[in-house]
């Protein structure tokens, strides 16, 4: 388990792995002499309502622990809070990076006006993939729990203790 949650570097690592498999199989499929994968406004679609889910899911949490809602999300929903924002910091920039790779297959033909077209989708797409990212860092910091003064002290101390409870 990763004690600080997901990180930009997990995400760009993440990234960077799909971009590098996705470009070099988009490029060996259209010089093959087959047609690119069509991109639609259907996808963005899917993407606005996922960051839309997520923000709403975790604006509840952010509530609860700065003391603005007294209506305490069970801890099963909390942590589903919690691992969709982490899994849509990571899956968005699996598809942002998908979107991108394709982007970049379709820049060597911008002098054709329907490639064109699908250049300026996959980057439309791509800034939707990453604004699902930047969603999935915003949940995850609304999610986590506030340290409290007692464990702060031993902490600086060196004491170990600590835990979740105070264990």
């Amino acid at each position: 388990m990763i004690e600080n949650g997901v990180t930009w570097k997990h995400a760009a690592g993440c990234g960077g792995l799909v971009f590098v498999v996705a470009y070099a199989a988009l490029r060996l499929w259209s010089t093959r002499g087959h047609a690119m994968p069509n991109n639609s406004w259907f996808a963005l679609g899917v993407l606005v309502l996922m960051i839309a889910l997520v923000l709403v899911g975790g604006w509840d949490i952010r509530r609860y622990l700065q003391g603005q809602s007294t209506r305490m999300p069970t801890p099963m929903r909390a942590r589903r809070t919690l691992v969709a924002g982490q899994a849509c910091a990571l899956g968005g920039s699996a598809v942002a990076a998908w979107y991108v790779a394709h982007a970049a297959v379709d820049a060597r033909s911008l002098d054709v006006p329907s490639v064109q077209d699908a250049f300026w989708m996959a980057v439309l797409l791509a800034a939707g993939a990453l604004g699902l990212v930047a969603a999935g860092f915003v949940v995850q910091s609304w999610c986590r729990i506030p340290d409290d003064d007692d464990q702060e002290r031993r902490r600086r101390r060196g004491s170990g203790g600590g835990g979740a409870l105070g264990a």
